[in-house]
C-alpha cells in the first residue's frame, strides 16, 4: 500500500494537470485501494513534488488504516478502501513512473560516461608527466657521458701548445692545464 501511494505521490507532478486518480488491488486478498493526489494548477512541477512528498510523509502515518488523507497548502492526497470515484476516471500511472527508471538510467549512464572520460585524462596527463620527466632525466644523463679521451694533438692545441698561461699547477704526476670544453669543443 506504501508502495502504491509513493507512486502517486511520484506521478502527479509529472501529469498535464497535475491530478492523478488510480486504483490497485491489495496483494493480500482481493481489496481493492482507491488512491487521488492533486496540486493546484498554476504552480511548477517541483513545487507541486515538494508539496506531495509533505503531503505523503504526513499520509503514511495513517497506514495500516483504511481510509487516509492528508491537506498541504497546495495540494492534497487521499485513499481508501471504499471508492470515491469512478472507475472510468482513473489513469494508468505506469507510463508516468517509467519517466523516473529512465531518466535515472540516463542520469546513470551520464555520470558513468562522464567519469570515465575524466579517469582517461587523468591517466593520460600522469602519463604525460612521468614521459617529459623521463625525456629530462635521459637528456641530463645524456650530458653525463663518463671520461672522454682526447688525443695528444687536441690537448696541446686546447692548452695552447702547453703554454705558461694555461697551467694551473703542478702535482706528482706532471703539471695541470686549465681548458673548457663544451660539447666536446674546447674554448679558449
Amino acid at each position: 500500500m506504501e508502495e502504491f501511494l509513493s507512486d502517486i505521490r511520484v506521478a502527479t507532478p509529472r501529469t498535464s494537470n497535475f491530478y492523478v486518480a488510480s486504483t490497485t488491488t491489495r496483494s493480500s486478498g482481493n481489496a481493492t485501494l482507491y488512491a487521488i493526489a492533486q496540486c493546484i494548477e498554476n504552480t511548477t512541477q517541483n513545487i507541486c513534488q515538494d508539496c506531495l512528498d509533505t503531503a505523503y510523509n504526513n499520509l503514511v502515518d495513517c497506514l495500516p488504516n483504511t481510509e487516509g488523507r492528508a491537506i498541504n497548502l497546495g495540494c492534497f492526497m487521499r485513499y481508501s478502501g471504499t471508492p470515491f470515484f469512478k472507475d472510468n476516471q482513473t489513469i494508468d500511472i505506469t507510463s508516468f513512473l517509467q519517466e523516473e527508471s529512465s531518466s535515472k538510467l540516463g542520469m546513470i549512464v551520464a555520470v558513468t560516461v562522464g567519469g570515465g572520460i575524466f579517469l582517461l585524462i587523468l591517466v593520460f596527463s600522469l602519463w604525460y608527466r612521468l614521459r617529459k620527466r623521463s625525456k629530462a632525466i635521459e637528456e641530463d644523463a645524456s650530458e653525463l657521458q663518463g671520461a672522454v679521451n682526447f688525443s695528444y694533438k687536441d690537448m696541446k692545441l686546447a692548452t695552447g701548445n702547453f703554454s705558461e698561461e694555461y697551467r694551473i699547477g703542478r702535482g706528482g704526476f706532471g703539471e695541470v692545464y686549465k681548458v673548457i670544453v663544451y660539447n666536446n669543443l674546447f674554448s679558449f
